[in-house]
């Protein structure tokens, strides 16, 4: 008798053509465009009497920013030579992400002064982002460089051989996600939410919370997976918008706005690229800002929470990450002042960070040296087998040296990229961080640029779009993750061989 095996779980699939995508690069640099365009004109109406037009620095600013904008498109404009489109490209993102989510919105300061800091603003106010913003420019064009140069010292590009892609059955898809949630609903009953939380809570798996929480960031793998499923087989779409809503709870429950923010950008980018730019893409964008400006005051007040100045609570449980959202959102939305003050001015404090660099070091804090580059790669070994493993995060440390909070401060503030190579060895050492970015970079691009790899590589998106942490733990991060995920998919994406035929005889 003969036996017609199950139908395995894969089933074959392909990135579409470079077609789709034609038009994607030119709006995207306009876009680009008219967000700088529209927040000048905004903030200038609302915020001031008159543009300011004798200001020196505003325009110099301004002209730093339409440097950025001239990069972004022209690194989103190249031929494409991959499965996926040049949009996607780590300068394109990186650059196009500093601009939109960082340097942009820090146009405000200069219209409305009370948005920077005392600090920042004794330190040059005005000056300091101007300063920080020259710093970002000559770092970004030193990672375009490095990641083009490199992308050609690789060799020509193989093609790929056929339709390698696969769609994942949507049982496994959910599956990933359930478990991903699972560790971070773990992480949150013994942690409480992200902010304030005391990593020693772990106990024995303190030395395994690092690759606790690439488990969780599975999540984003799941999320791509999802959304390529739902653009390439129309079905699927309950599944995707009950994880999307659970990842946006327990986001906003964390008192952090990048959790909130980076799935929808991850959905939205990997359903880009599978059909193409809809105008329901851009809707749903459009909403997700609205929503997120909203919620602002809400995360800040989680945050107040945890710190103690709203009531006395404890590091919540899993049960209050999950009842935040609405037990804060009616106290949380009661000034929209609140929202855009603590907006614009978090995002001036990012910006002025490499300021706050330049203008301190070495005058007040020595350069570390450049030998700091050679300790890099050890920051690759697990804590698990090496226990005593200094610490990379800086963000408490920067905040007591660099914005004269108090030595004992549990306060993170962002030291981003572009700053950690300046405070090693001035712009020399600045230059060489961004050339082993943009090198490590291309390599991560070339290995997943293809049409079997890609969705790893859009998980991806999110962390090499988190360009606020130093430049040390960003590249850590980068190729980590990118080894739990690779691996993961590719477990994954692998069955075992079933015979075509089973074969019986009576005795």
């Amino acid at each position: 008798m003969t036996m017609i095996p199950r139908a395995t779980a894969l089933e074959s699939a392909t990135l579409p053509t470079a077609a789709p995508h034609a038009t994607l690069p030119n709006a995207f640099g306009l876009g680009a465009a008219l967000i700088v365009a529209g927040l000048f004109l905004v903030l200038a109406a609302f915020r001031v009497n008159g543009l300011g037009f004798e200001n020196s620095a505003l325009w110099l600013y301004s002209l730093g920013l339409t440097y950025i904008g001239v990069l972004t498109f022209w690194e989103s404009t190249r031929l494409r030579v991959g499965a996926l489109p040049s949009w996607t490209s780590p300068p394109a993102l990186i650059a196009g992400w500093a601009l939109a989510w960082i340097y942009a919105p820090a146009l405000a300061p200069f219209f409305d002064s009370s948005l920077l800091g005392n600090f920042e603003t004794t330190q040059g106010g005005e000056a300091v982002l101007m300063s920080g913003l020259l710093l970002t420019c000559v770092a970004l064009t030193a990672l375009s460089l490095s990641f083009h140069l490199t992308s050609l010292a690789l060799g020509r590009r193989a093609g790929d051989a056929g339709n390698t892609d696969r769609a994942l059955a949507l049982q496994r898809l959910v599956g990933l996600y359930l478990v991903s949630t699972a560790v971070r609903g773990f992480h949150l009953r013994n942690l409480g939410v992200a902010y304030g939380s005391d990593l020693t809570a772990w106990g024995s798996l303190e030395p395994l919370a690092q690759w606790i929480g690439y488990v969780e960031d599975l999540r984003y793998l799941a999320l791509a997976l999802l959304v390529a499923h739902v653009v390439r087989r129309r079905t699927g779409y309950v599944w995707l918008g009950m994880s999307l809503f659970v990842d946006l709870m327990l986001g906003v429950s964390s008192g952090f706005l990048t959790p909130v923010i980076m799935p929808v950008v991850l959905c939205i980018v990997t359903a880009v690229v599978f059909d193409r730019l809809r105008a329901r893409y851009v809707l749903l964008l459009l909403m997700a800002v609205a929503i997120v400006a909203t919620l602002v005051p809400v995360v800040r007040s989680i945050r107040q929470d945890q710190q103690g100045v709203i009531g006395t609570r404890e590091a919540a449980s899993a049960a209050d990450a999950l009842a935040a959202p609405r037990t804060y959102w009616l106290g949380g939305l009661s000034s929209l002042d609140t929202a855009y003050r603590k907006f614009f001015g978090r995002q001036s404090e990012v910006a002025s960070a490499t300021g706050l660099v330049m203008a301190l070091t070495p005058a007040v804090v020595p350069y570390e040296g450049f030998e700091r580059f050679l300790t890099l790669p050890s920051g690759l070994i697990p804590r698990a087998l090496w226990p005593d493993k200094p610490t990379l995060s800086r963000g408490v440390w920067f905040s007591s040296t660099f914005r004269g909070l108090e030595e004992d401060t549990t306060s993170y503030s962002a030291m981003t990229i572009f700053s950690e190579g300046y405070l090693f060895y001035g712009w020399t050492g600045a230059l060489v961080a961004m050339v082993i970015t943009g090198a490590v970079l291309a390599v991560l691009r070339r290995r997943l640029d293809n049409s079997r790899l890609a969705l790893v590589y859009l998980a991806l998106v999110p962390t090499i779009l988190q360009i606020e942490p130093e430049f040390s733990s960003y590249l850590i991060t980068l190729v980590q993750r990118a080894v739990v995920f690779a691996a993961t998919f590719i477990v994954l994406t692998s069955t075992r061989k079933m015979p075509l035929t089973r074969s019986t005889s009576r005795p």
